[in-house]
């Protein structure tokens, strides 16, 4: 009679006994392999063929010698005993559904196939690890002058190396072994074996294999293999009182293995959801509840079981939000990475909270004790814990509840932390301002901030109330415009309307103005009124809250951290899309990013560099002003796209000084090298230069020579298709008018002669000699630079108008210096004359 438990613990003590001379060690692959085919025929025909003591003594022949046999028949070793398995199974299903059948003859074979299995299993793992071990170090013997990290990296490697890794087919034969188990635990097994140890000792052998197979990682990865092994444990929980079994091991995967942690959290919400493991949750927390972790002595426990908490949280947050009060007291952890998951947690059972259909009164306590949590949180001691609590705001904020009462607060602590010692909190920081600001609650007259349009709805609505309240035959009372309920946290809706008919639902004790004389219909628009009144003095602190947090910001943009840098960047993109007052002067500021040296490497001093980071600052600077000001809109024509793109071009050029001019010069010429400005739009700047039919603004006409005479610096061509507009404007009666206009059009006129770029890389660095060739001093070029000169202007701008055009003769004429004789000539000529005149008038 074959006894289980005394074979496996013979088995641990290495005393099997084999009533048999046979042996796969040392002989042919042929003998091998034609042995296992006798063994799969008899298993096939019948699986209780593994009672025969010549079959089974040679089974446990293979498993002894299994690091001899060919690894090309080691899979279908263990695929024959899967198929013998499998139909003792069926077998045994048959006899509990056949009446006068007894099921518990099949209770040995069952275990001797258990036996096989555990043997197998583990000799095949531990043969794969020895034989990795030893090629490791023969490795490492080999390379006597590399450094001692190396080595202990080649040692450390191999206790992660398994069967899975050598033998093809093993992997998907433990899977089939798992699948066909599911079938036998969800049988009776009380009657296969009469007493339960017996039961509880063939059981665990394979749940002991389960969890000997998740740790190694070859089989952690399979997603088919995790799912089979995780429901025959789930099995044995709800049928065969697994539960502290099962509690156990999850605990002890989360001390030792970091790569199960988020596994064992998909185990336990598999549990709670399917297998009604509501105890195996509870048990797990209150563990985790009970333990003190301390970062310096234990590195791994605290950073699994941190995994393991915030993947629990996205994936059953019910389940956590059973023993949060005792887990909460991990805030106060010395690991501050525990800490930190702990934060995470709370951001997602925040936003499962308000995510109810119904929101309770008890609901609503609990997503503000957990807001009053994070805002505490701000302060903590340790800079990752401050950078989660920033992501966290981020993710909660982002989702379909906005929380409009709890914004206030929570910009206030952000904006605080842009002054943060570490660079990691204060990019968070940025992040957060700019998630809030895309998902602001105030969409009312299409979403626009402007504070001038914003206080012009409010004055009008604040009239109106004020007639209303004149108008009344009583006077009204007192309407507590700006009551606050602290214990209402609601999940405030996506758009204002929603927003508002929510605070008219919610708000406590609302005034009664019929009573205060006003008619019903009249007291409904006293109160809507009242509640837009409440919407734009939010919507106006909201902006101001940004305002002052705006030159913190522009000094973030000087940072040397490309990660704030580039938030810095996104958050003044998002703020002029929005129209909050002062952002365009972020957008000024970013364009001397322009000059920032365009590496990949070191993107982040804080270690936590992104993709977006190493494509470098230049590429971040160019796309946001792609997205500003280039980028078409669906909603309009071509013809409209063009005019407005023009349009934001040109208004690039407002109030900007000699500086903000340069490097928006060079982002222009950059952006025109990467052909991102099309030619009808350098069409619509030349008819805005060119415009005569009626009076045109001067800052227009200026606009557009200044982002032509930029676009040319990449592409001469701007100049050389259309010569004599230039002259006939910039050199002509307009630019008579205007010297700035008669300036910028010889800055662009230079562009004819430049053989050499002003810059690295220019287009017309690449021109041939034909191109540059000098003009004669005969063009009516120099005829229009010559009247700039020499006309006699009291006009400021003279002066610089006549640098360019001096500059422009010396760029571009084939004699300048004769040109410039005869000017000089003629201006001293005339200088005599008026010094005569001024002598003949003394005397």
């Amino acid at each position: 009679m074959f006894n289980l438990h005394e074979q496996l613990i013979k088995l641990q003590e290495n005393e099997v006994e084999i009533h048999t001379d046979f042996s796969f060690d040392g002989i042919d692959s042929s003998i091998s392999k034609r042995t296992i085919n006798g063994l799969t025929d008899k298993l096939v025909v019948s699986g209780d063929s593994i009672n025969d003591d010549s079959v089974f003594g040679t089974l446990m022949c293979f498993a002894r010698d299994l690091a001899s046999v060919d690894p090309k028949l080691v899979a279908r070793g263990l695929d024959m005993l899967v198929t013998g398995f499998e139909n003792e199974i069926k077998q045994a299903a048959s006899a509990m559904a056949t009446a006068g059948s007894d099921p518990t003859q099949h209770a040995e074979a069952l275990d001797r196939y258990a036996f096989l299995f555990q043997w197998i299993v583990e000799r095949g793992e531990s043969t794969a690890s020895q034989s990795h071990t030893a090629a490791a170090a023969a490795a490492a013997s080999q390379a006597k002058g590399r450094k001692r990290r190396t080595n202990a990296t080649a040692s450390g490697s191999s206790s992660g190396t398994s069967i899975a890794e050598v033998a093809t087919g093993w992997k998907s034969k433990i899977l089939d072994l798992y699948i066909v188990l599911q079938q036998l635990l969800q049988m009776p097994l009380g009657r296969i074996w009469n007493s339960v140890p017996e039961r509880d000792t063939f059981v665990g052998v394979f749940t002991r294999l389960a969890h000997k197979a998740m740790e190694a990682p070859a089989y952690a990865k399979d997603a088919d293999l995790q799912a089979a092994l995780f429901n025959s444990l789930c099995l044995w929980l709800q049928n065969y009182n697994g539960l502290y079994g099962l509690a156990t091991m999850i605990t002890q995967n989360l001390q030792h293995y970091e790569h199960l942690s988020e596994s064992m959290a998909a185990l336990v919400q598999l549990a709670y959801d399917r297998f009604n493991g509501t105890q195996l949750a509870d048990e797990v927390l209150r563990d985790i509840a009970s333990k003190a972790f301390n970062s310096v002595h234990d590195k791994a426990g605290p950073k699994n079981t941190a995994r393991f908490l915030v993947k629990l949280s996205q994936l059953a947050p019910k389940a956590l939000l059973r023993q949060m009060g005792l887990l909460i007291k991990h805030l106060d952890s010395e690991a501050h990475i525990l800490r930190s998951a702990m934060v995470d947690v709370i951001g997602h059972l925040t936003l499962y909270l308000a995510s109810q259909e119904e929101q309770t009164e008890i609901i609503k306590n609990q997503i503000g004790e957990y807001f009053d949590i994070i805002e505490q949180r701000f302060q903590d001691a340790h800079y990752l814990v401050r950078a989660k609590v920033l992501q966290v705001c981020q993710f909660v904020c982002s989702g379909p509840a906005k929380f409009p009462k709890r914004r206030p607060r929570l910009i206030s602590l952000i904006s605080g932390r842009l002054e943060d010692k570490a660079s990691n909190v204060r990019k968070h920081a940025i992040r957060a301002l700019t998630l809030l600001l895309e998902t602001h609650p105030f969409s009312l007259d299409g979403a626009e901030l402007g504070i001038e349009q914003l206080e012009a709805s409010l004055k009008k609505i604040n009239d109106e109330l004020e007639q209303m309240a004149s108008a009344a035959p009583a006077k009204p009372a007192e309407v507590e415009e700006d009551k606050e309920d602290a214990d209402d946290d609601e999940a405030g809706e996506g758009n204002a309307d929603a927003t508002m008919e929510n605070a008219e639902a919610e708000a406590d004790g609302p005034q009664d103005f019929a009573n205060a004389g006003l008619s019903p219909e009249m007291a409904a628009k006293a109160m809507h009124l009242q509640f837009q009144q409440r919407y734009y003095r939010d919507a106006l602190h909201f902006v101001y809250q940004l305002q002052e947090a705006q030159p913190l910001l522009l000094q973030l943009l000087g940072s040397t951290n490309k990660g704030e840098v580039m938030e810095s960047m996104d958050f003044f993109v998002t703020a002029v899309r929005f129209r909050i007052d002062d952002a365009q002067e972020g957008i000024r500021r970013m364009s001397h990013l322009i000059w920032t040296p365009n590496t990949s490497s070191n993107a982040s001093s804080a270690g936590d560099g992104t993709a977006e980071e190493a494509r470098g600052v230049r590429a971040k600077l160019l796309d946001s002003y792609m997205q500003l000001y280039l980028t078409p809109s669906d909603r309009l024509s071509a013809a409209e796209n063009t005019s407005r793109i023009t349009r934001n071009l040109i208004s690039l050029t407002f109030g900007a000084t000699l500086a903000e001019l340069t490097s928006l010069e060079e982002l222009i010429r950059t952006l025109m090298e990467e052909g991102l400005v099309s030619a009808d739009v350098i069409a619509k700047l030349r008819s805005v230069y060119g415009y005569t039919k009626q009076r045109l603004p001067p800052a227009q006409r200026r606009g557009a020579i200044i982002i032509l005479g930029m676009l040319a610096q990449a592409n001469r061509s701007i100049v050389t298709d259309d010569i004599d507009l230039y002259l006939r404007i910039g050199l002509g009666k307009y630019g008579h008018d205007d010297l700035t206009v008669a300036k910028y059009t010889c800055m662009i006129l230079q562009c004819l002669g430049s053989s050499k770029s002003k810059r690295p890389g220019s287009v017309s660095a690449n021109l041939d000699s034909e191109e540059n060739k000098r003009l004669p001093m005969g063009n009516p070029i120099f005829d229009g630079l010559q009247r700039i000169l020499e006309e006699p202007r009291r006009d400021p701008e003279w002066f610089p108008a006549a640098e360019q055009a001096l500059n422009t003769i010396y760029a571009l004429g084939e004699k300048p210096d004769a040109l410039g004789a005869r000017i000089i000539r003629a201006q001293a000529g005339l200088a005599q004359g008026l010094l005569a005149l001024s002598k003949s008038d003394t005397t």
